[in-house]
């Protein structure tokens, strides 16, 4: 999923101003669309707001953390558990 609809609104292929008002505000939310957002800042504005797309790749990162601590516990659970 966040592949096909990441690319598809991550502004990378036409601009921030050409996708529909749903699509602008799913890529702001997504990697692929805070990652586009975050080099063209650095690249044009020297480095300008960039605090929302950090946080959005961090709190993505983040999550990702956890739900990779979190997995073996919840495969030694599977396991233990006769099915």
């Amino acid at each position: 999923m966040l592949l096909t609809v990441g690319n598809a609104t991550s502004d990378a292929a036409i601009g921030a101003d050409l996708l529909p008002a749903a699509a602008r505000t799913i890529s702001a939310l997504l990697p692929p669309g805070a990652a586009v957002r975050t080099i063209t800042v650095l690249s044009y504005f020297n480095g300008a707001h960039t605090a929302g797309p950090v946080s959005t790749l961090a709190l993505w990162s983040a999550i990702a953390a956890v739900l990779l601590g979190l997995r073996p516990r919840l495969i030694r659970r599977r396991a233990a558990t006769p099915a």
